[in-house]
């Protein structure tokens, strides 16, 4: 998960830095060379952090393997859980805002991560509305206790993974510390960028960021339909007879 967030903030960063177009547009919203500084220092202390925290866990061959084994099985299940129910309320925003599946899961660190996929599970099982839903795709309520079961196995491999091998609790907080600002930094360049480059589509994809405007406002119907065109027609005449009886009237 953290790795690939640092592919992508890497891959970002790197063709702003390199990119003076970029980087002048950018400054129409007070994102200069400084500021770009500060983004890239963050981000090789967050990826130095996270080679340190590999090395020191890296000691203990065992448990770390024990750890992924039960994570890659934990993320398995919860991802493809979580597809479901996006596709299940594709169009109920509002179910999947209350179980919180628009949080961005993959940028967060684990212990994070183990929390928001529990707290998903806990407000689906006790739904019978929404397992009702998932059954239509053969999701079952015993699929989903015993992806439930995954990540716990996963949190507990975890925690004791970090408590057994020595530094390895200060060396996650460190590095946590760091992903945590490196976050905040590239949200701040990718909205910025976002609207900097939003006559530019292309680049704004180079860059690995959402095409938020490439959703096109609705446009209106160049052509009448025809019943509408014909209720308008009769809507105009009873104007027209109404106020053709109210000059009779008032003569």
């Amino acid at each position: 998960m953290i790795p690939t967030f640092y592919r992508h903030y890497k891959q970002c960063m790197d063709k702003v830095v390199n990119d003076q177009f970029i980087k002048e547009r950018l400054l129409d919203f007070s994102f200069d060379n400084c500021s770009l500084v500060l983004c890239m220092d963050t981000y090789h202390k967050a990826n130095k952090a996270e080679k340190a925290l590999n090395l020191e866990i890296a000691k203990s061959n065992p448990a770390r393997r024990r750890y992924e084994q039960a994570m890659k099985k934990a993320y398995y299940s919860f991802t493809k859980h979580m597809d479901f129910l996006n596709l299940a309320f594709s169009f109920n925003a509002k179910v999947r805002i209350a179980l919180g599946l628009l949080d961005q899961a993959d940028l967060k660190s684990p212990e994070q991560w183990y929390i928001f996929a529990l707290s998903v599970y806990r407000k689906v099982l006790v739904d019978t509305s929404i397992h009702e839903q998932l059954f239509a795709f053969n999701i079952t309520v015993d699929q989903l206790r015993k992806g439930r079961i995954d990540v716990q196995i996963a949190q507990e491999t975890y925690n004791k993974l970090t408590t057994e091998i020595p530094g390895a609790k200060k060396l996650l907080d460190n590095r946590d510390g760091l992903v945590l600002e490196l976050q905040h930094i590239i949200f701040e360049l990718e909205i910025i960028c976002i609207y900097a480059l939003a006559d530019n589509p292309g680049l704004i994809a180079e860059l690995g960021l959402p095409i938020m405007h490439a959703i096109k406002p609705p446009i209106r119907p160049k052509t009448i339909p025809a019943t509408l065109k014909k209720v308008k027609i009769m809507f105009k005449k009873e104007l027209r007879e109404a106020a053709e009886h109210s000059q009779v009237t008032n003569a």
